[in-house]
Protein backbone atom coordinates (compact mmCIF):
# COMPACT_ATOMS: atom_id res chain seq x y z
CA UNK A 1 0.00 0.00 0.00
CA UNK A 2 1.28 3.29 -0.71
CA UNK A 3 2.11 5.96 2.02
CA UNK A 4 -0.19 8.33 0.83
CA UNK A 5 -3.15 6.04 1.02
CA UNK A 6 -1.67 4.45 4.38
CA UNK A 7 -1.66 8.33 5.31
CA UNK A 8 -5.42 9.20 4.37
CA UNK A 9 -6.23 5.62 5.73
CA UNK A 10 -4.94 6.75 9.16
CA UNK A 11 -6.28 10.43 9.04
CA UNK A 12 -9.79 9.23 8.06
CA UNK A 13 -9.53 6.47 11.45
CA UNK A 14 -8.56 9.31 13.91
CA UNK A 15 -10.72 11.96 12.78
CA UNK A 16 -13.66 9.59 13.20
CA UNK A 17 -12.49 8.48 16.63
CA UNK A 18 -12.46 11.81 17.32
CA UNK A 19 -16.11 12.69 16.12
CA UNK A 20 -17.23 9.61 18.25
CA UNK A 21 -15.54 11.09 21.45
CA UNK A 22 -16.83 14.01 20.98
CA UNK A 23 -20.16 12.93 21.01
CA UNK A 24 -19.58 11.15 23.78
CA UNK A 25 -18.09 13.81 25.48
CA UNK A 26 -20.94 16.35 25.01
CA UNK A 27 -23.45 13.82 26.81
CA UNK A 28 -21.40 14.12 29.46
CA UNK A 29 -20.88 17.58 29.74
CA UNK A 30 -23.48 19.38 28.31
CA UNK A 31 -27.63 19.53 29.51
CA UNK A 32 -29.32 21.63 27.39
CA UNK A 33 -33.35 22.96 28.36
CA UNK A 34 -35.95 20.20 27.10
CA UNK A 35 -37.83 21.49 23.90
CA UNK A 36 -40.70 24.36 25.05
CA UNK A 37 -41.77 27.20 26.59
CA UNK A 38 -39.36 28.92 29.20
CA UNK A 39 -41.48 30.30 32.60
CA UNK A 40 -40.51 33.98 32.05
CA UNK A 41 -42.76 36.24 33.82
CA UNK A 42 -42.24 39.27 30.80
CA UNK A 43 -46.08 41.19 29.90
CA UNK A 44 -44.74 41.17 26.47
CA UNK A 45 -42.46 38.28 25.56
CA UNK A 46 -42.31 34.78 24.93
CA UNK A 47 -39.63 32.73 25.54
CA UNK A 48 -38.78 29.29 23.55
CA UNK A 49 -35.97 26.40 23.63
CA UNK A 50 -35.73 23.89 21.29
CA UNK A 51 -33.03 21.69 21.59
CA UNK A 52 -30.90 19.62 19.06
CA UNK A 53 -28.88 17.20 20.39
CA UNK A 54 -26.80 19.04 22.88
CA UNK A 55 -27.75 22.70 22.39
CA UNK A 56 -30.21 25.10 22.55
CA UNK A 57 -31.36 27.55 20.14
CA UNK A 58 -33.69 29.89 21.42
CA UNK A 59 -37.07 31.77 20.26
CA UNK A 60 -38.61 35.13 21.57
CA UNK A 61 -41.68 36.45 20.23
CA UNK A 62 -44.27 39.53 21.51
CA UNK A 63 -46.87 38.02 19.71
CA UNK A 64 -46.62 39.71 15.78
CA UNK A 65 -42.45 39.60 15.62
CA UNK A 66 -40.61 36.32 16.30
CA UNK A 67 -36.86 36.61 16.45
CA UNK A 68 -34.42 33.76 17.71
CA UNK A 69 -30.84 33.54 19.34
CA UNK A 70 -28.77 30.77 16.85
CA UNK A 71 -30.72 28.22 14.70
CA UNK A 72 -29.11 25.03 15.90
CA UNK A 73 -27.26 22.08 13.88
CA UNK A 74 -30.52 21.51 11.36
CA UNK A 75 -31.73 18.30 12.37
CA UNK A 76 -35.32 17.92 10.60
CA UNK A 77 -36.60 17.23 13.86
CA UNK A 78 -36.66 21.23 14.91
CA UNK A 79 -39.02 21.54 12.86
CA UNK A 80 -41.84 19.15 14.26
CA UNK A 81 -40.46 20.66 17.29
CA UNK A 82 -41.77 23.92 16.45
CA UNK A 83 -44.93 22.69 15.28
CA UNK A 84 -45.45 21.34 17.89
CA UNK A 85 -45.04 24.63 20.10
CA UNK A 86 -46.91 26.46 17.41
CA UNK A 87 -44.07 28.43 16.02
CA UNK A 88 -44.11 28.84 12.06
CA UNK A 89 -40.50 28.92 10.82
CA UNK A 90 -41.15 31.19 8.17
CA UNK A 91 -42.32 34.32 10.47
CA UNK A 92 -38.90 34.01 12.13
CA UNK A 93 -37.46 37.44 10.79
CA UNK A 94 -34.02 37.51 12.51
CA UNK A 95 -31.85 35.57 14.07
CA UNK A 96 -28.58 37.17 16.03
CA UNK A 97 -26.05 34.04 15.98
CA UNK A 98 -23.96 34.18 18.60
CA UNK A 99 -20.97 31.72 16.76
CA UNK A 100 -19.50 30.54 13.89
CA UNK A 101 -19.79 26.95 15.20
CA UNK A 102 -21.79 24.59 12.83
CA UNK A 103 -24.20 23.66 15.91
CA UNK A 104 -25.48 27.17 15.92
CA UNK A 105 -25.61 28.24 12.19
CA UNK A 106 -26.36 24.59 10.66
CA UNK A 107 -30.39 25.15 10.67
CA UNK A 108 -30.00 28.07 8.31
CA UNK A 109 -32.02 26.86 5.57
CA UNK A 110 -34.77 25.86 7.63
CA UNK A 111 -35.70 29.87 8.45
CA UNK A 112 -36.02 31.32 4.65
CA UNK A 113 -37.44 34.75 5.29
CA UNK A 114 -34.70 35.44 8.70
CA UNK A 115 -32.02 37.55 8.23
CA UNK A 116 -28.80 36.78 10.03
CA UNK A 117 -26.86 38.51 12.26
CA UNK A 118 -23.20 37.62 12.90
CA UNK A 119 -20.43 39.26 14.06
CA UNK A 120 -17.79 40.42 11.48
CA UNK A 121 -14.57 38.71 13.39
CA UNK A 122 -16.41 35.02 13.21
CA UNK A 123 -16.10 35.73 8.78
CA UNK A 124 -13.10 34.13 8.73
CA UNK A 125 -14.43 30.81 10.19
CA UNK A 126 -17.11 30.87 7.89
CA UNK A 127 -15.40 31.99 4.55
CA UNK A 128 -12.79 29.20 5.38
CA UNK A 129 -9.92 31.51 6.31
CA UNK A 130 -9.08 30.32 9.52
CA UNK A 131 -8.58 27.12 10.99
CA UNK A 132 -11.26 26.42 13.41
CA UNK A 133 -9.27 23.50 16.26
CA UNK A 134 -5.78 24.40 16.71
CA UNK A 135 -4.80 24.77 12.79
CA UNK A 136 -6.17 21.39 12.16
CA UNK A 137 -9.61 21.50 11.03
CA UNK A 138 -11.20 24.28 8.98
CA UNK A 139 -14.99 24.26 8.40
CA UNK A 140 -16.29 23.68 5.27
CA UNK A 141 -17.39 27.47 3.48
CA UNK A 142 -20.63 28.46 4.20
CA UNK A 143 -22.78 29.98 1.76
CA UNK A 144 -25.11 31.94 3.15
CA UNK A 145 -25.52 35.99 3.36
CA UNK A 146 -24.98 37.46 6.38
CA UNK A 147 -25.47 40.28 8.00
CA UNK A 148 -22.01 41.60 10.04
CA UNK A 149 -22.51 43.58 13.11
CA UNK A 150 -19.96 44.89 15.07
CA UNK A 151 -19.84 45.26 19.16
CA UNK A 152 -22.38 47.35 20.41
CA UNK A 153 -24.78 47.72 17.82
CA UNK A 154 -28.58 48.00 18.41
CA UNK A 155 -31.79 46.27 16.57
CA UNK A 156 -35.60 46.91 17.03
CA UNK A 157 -37.71 44.18 16.28
CA UNK A 158 -41.52 45.24 17.33
CA UNK A 159 -41.21 45.35 20.88
CA UNK A 160 -37.57 43.74 21.29
CA UNK A 161 -34.33 45.63 21.61
CA UNK A 162 -31.43 43.65 21.15
CA UNK A 163 -27.90 45.04 22.04
CA UNK A 164 -24.91 43.01 20.37
CA UNK A 165 -21.85 42.56 23.13
CA UNK A 166 -18.66 41.36 21.71
CA UNK A 167 -17.37 38.64 23.84
CA UNK A 168 -14.12 36.94 21.82
CA UNK A 169 -12.99 33.95 22.72
CA UNK A 170 -14.38 30.83 22.21
CA UNK A 171 -13.88 32.09 18.72
CA UNK A 172 -12.71 35.66 17.27
CA UNK A 173 -16.30 36.88 17.00
CA UNK A 174 -18.45 35.25 19.55
CA UNK A 175 -20.95 37.37 20.68
CA UNK A 176 -23.49 37.71 23.76
CA UNK A 177 -27.04 39.12 23.34
CA UNK A 178 -29.07 41.84 25.51
CA UNK A 179 -32.21 41.61 24.76
CA UNK A 180 -34.70 44.67 26.40
CA UNK A 181 -31.69 45.64 28.53
CA UNK A 182 -32.58 42.34 30.76
CA UNK A 183 -32.16 39.18 28.87
CA UNK A 184 -28.98 37.69 28.28
CA UNK A 185 -27.79 35.22 25.66
CA UNK A 186 -24.42 34.30 26.19
CA UNK A 187 -24.30 31.46 23.44
CA UNK A 188 -20.65 29.31 24.05
CA UNK A 189 -19.12 31.53 26.00
CA UNK A 190 -19.67 30.11 29.26
CA UNK A 191 -20.74 27.65 31.20
CA UNK A 192 -23.26 27.23 34.00
CA UNK A 193 -22.88 24.94 36.88
CA UNK A 194 -24.62 24.70 40.07
CA UNK A 195 -25.45 28.00 39.64
CA UNK A 196 -22.14 29.61 38.82
CA UNK A 197 -20.09 30.65 35.78
CA UNK A 198 -17.33 29.12 34.64
CA UNK A 199 -15.58 29.01 31.20
CA UNK A 200 -16.20 26.87 28.22
CA UNK A 201 -14.40 23.99 27.80
CA UNK A 202 -10.65 24.83 26.67
CA UNK A 203 -9.84 22.19 24.03
CA UNK A 204 -12.71 23.68 21.97
CA UNK A 205 -11.63 27.57 22.88
CA UNK A 206 -9.61 29.20 20.54
CA UNK A 207 -8.77 31.97 22.98
CA UNK A 208 -9.23 31.37 26.93
CA UNK A 209 -7.70 34.37 27.75
CA UNK A 210 -9.88 36.81 26.19
CA UNK A 211 -12.70 34.27 26.63
CA UNK A 212 -12.12 35.19 30.85
CA UNK A 213 -11.73 38.74 29.97
CA UNK A 214 -15.06 38.91 27.89
CA UNK A 215 -16.78 36.73 31.07
CA UNK A 216 -15.53 39.44 32.95
CA UNK A 217 -17.43 42.10 31.21
CA UNK A 218 -20.31 40.48 30.90
CA UNK A 219 -20.44 40.30 35.19
CA UNK A 220 -20.41 44.14 34.91
CA UNK A 221 -23.94 44.54 33.32
CA UNK A 222 -26.14 45.33 35.42
CA UNK A 223 -30.36 44.77 35.61
CA UNK A 224 -30.12 41.52 34.28
CA UNK A 225 -32.95 39.43 35.00
CA UNK A 226 -32.00 36.24 33.44
CA UNK A 227 -28.78 34.28 31.95
CA UNK A 228 -29.29 31.91 29.34
CA UNK A 229 -26.28 29.47 28.17
CA UNK A 230 -26.43 27.32 24.77
CA UNK A 231 -25.26 24.14 26.35
CA UNK A 232 -26.02 24.47 30.16
CA UNK A 233 -29.82 26.03 30.56
CA UNK A 234 -29.96 29.42 32.43
CA UNK A 235 -30.05 30.90 35.54
CA UNK A 236 -32.58 33.72 37.12
CA UNK A 237 -29.62 34.92 39.71
CA UNK A 238 -27.42 37.12 37.86
CA UNK A 239 -25.49 38.04 40.71
CA UNK A 240 -24.91 34.88 42.19
CA UNK A 241 -23.24 33.40 38.92
CA UNK A 242 -21.45 36.29 38.54
CA UNK A 243 -19.78 36.29 41.89
CA UNK A 244 -16.44 35.40 41.69
CA UNK A 245 -16.25 37.36 38.42
CA UNK A 246 -16.75 40.68 39.02
CA UNK A 247 -14.09 40.93 42.18
CA UNK A 248 -11.63 38.78 40.83
CA UNK A 249 -8.72 38.14 37.96
CA UNK A 250 -9.36 34.55 37.12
Amino acid sequence: MELGAIIGISAGVFLLGLAIYFILWQKKMFNPLPTGQISVEDPQLQFYAIKEQSVNFFIITDGLEYIMIDCGYGKSSLISDMEKLKLDPKKISHIFITHADLDHIGGRSFFPNAIFHLHEKDMQIIDGTTHRFKNVYKYPKVKHPFELFSDGENFEVGQMHVKTIATPGHTPGSSSFLLNNCYLFTGDTLTLHNGEVHTFYKFITMDMGSQKASIRKLAHLENILFLFSAHTQFTADFGRAMEKWKKSSM
